[in-house]
């Protein structure tokens, strides 16, 4: 037979287990110990005998277990207390660590979503910030275009009605200075051609008297004869002195210069030509 102290593992010095822990341990299912009765050996089997082990010394008020039979028949496995600190059946006993909620598969898939729902969150609120600082730069770039463009209009509007405002100042001031010098030239014929005449007549007038003299020097009669307006005749015949003698004086005022006739020579003052000239300058 087995005694009761084979069963018990609180005795270091003759097991090689330690002392059972009293801490509360993690709980575990457990079944519900059974024991199968010992059945006594009948009484004409040989039963074998183990020795008795020697009782420590810190247990000698300990009785010694005599019958074994009879002791594990008295014993109620049920209600033993073997050292394991073990829970009643049916109630959970504390744990020594917290317990960590179980995670389940819809649980993953939850978190799944959560996280993809804030990844998506996250990615929109990155786009509409690029979105918007994209929207931003292209709006400073068209201002700037704008900006240029209009600059660039103003000028070109600037630059065409200055070209406009200085071709009509043109054609004005050409304008006005053409009716300058057509009011001047009128002025200046009217008045200047009168005066630059009857000087250009004297002056021909006196060569042609001169003329004249130089042709009676020698004293012979000559035959002299001088056709012209009679204006030009009289002031030659004045200038010609007391040699007027020598000349048969003819008026024509259809003609515009002198004609003198002395044999085969002809002189002619040409003031119709230099009339001419005159009235084509202060044109």
């Amino acid at each position: 037979m087995i005694s009761l102290a084979d069963y018990l593992t609180e005795f270091p010095e003759e097991s090689d287990r330690p002392f059972q822990s009293l801490k509360t341990a993690k709980p575990a299912a457990q079944k519900k110990p059974s024991f199968e009765h010992l059945t006594l050996v009948a009484d004409g089997l040989p039963v074998k005998k183990r020795p008795a082990r020697k009782v420590p010394e810190h247990l000698e008020a300990i009785p010694e277990i005599g019958d074994e039979a009879k002791a594990l028949e008295s014993v109620e496995f049920d209600a033993a207390d073997f050292g394991f600190d073990a829970a009643p059946i049916g109630e959970e006993a504390e744990p020594a660590f917290p317990m960590f909620p179980q995670v389940t598969e819809e649980d993953v898939e939850a978190a799944r979503a959560e996280g993809r729902e804030d990844g998506r969150l996250e990615a929109l609120a990155e786009i509409e910030q690029r979105v918007e600082g994209a929207v931003a730069a292209a709006v400073e770039a068209e201002r700037a275009k704008a900006a240029s463009a209009t600059a660039e209009a103003v000028e070109a509007a600037r630059r065409e009605a200055l070209a406009e405002e200085g071709g009509r100042l043109g054609e004005l001031l050409t304008d006005k200075l053409e009716r300058i010098e057509t009011a001047m030239r009128t002025s200046f014929a009217s008045v200047l051609k009168p005066i630059a005449i009857d000087i250009r007549s004297r002056q021909t007038v006196e060569e042609l008297a001169a003329a004249v003299s130089t042709l009676s020097l020698d004293g012979r009669a000559l035959s002299l004869e001088a056709v012209g307006p009679a204006v030009l005749l009289d002031a030659f015949a004045e200038a010609l002195g007391p040699r007027r003698g020598f000349v048969a004086f003819e008026a024509d005022d259809s003609l515009s210069d002198i004609r003198i006739s002395c044999d085969q020579t002809t002189l002619e003052t040409r003031l119709a030509d230099w009339k001419r000239a005159l009235e084509e300058a202060l044109q």
